[in-house]
């Protein structure tokens, strides 16, 4: 997704420009990409595992997702 990485330095320049309203859209159009993201990954992530298991594979494989790309922080040069 592309569109995401330009929406982000976008994001910044809108945050930057000190107008509320300007930043309500941003962020909002953030969002939107966060929603569409999600629920392609909430349709997707129990076609994967065996219905026995299906609940705890979910939370398990989507929290160990979100805590390592989440939790890691950027190097600093």
């Amino acid at each position: 997704m592309e569109v995401v990485a330009v929406e982000a330095f976008v994001l910044f320049f809108l945050a930057d420009t000190g107008n509320l309203a300007w930043l309500t859209l941003g962020i909002s159009v953030t969002l939107f990409f966060v929603g569409t993201a999600s629920g392609i990954t909430t349709a997707f992530l129990p076609e994967i595992f065996h219905t026995s298991y299906r609940s705890t594979a979910i939370g398990v494989s989507y929290n160990r997702g979100s805590l390592i790309g989440g939790a890691i922080p950027p190097q600093s040069c």
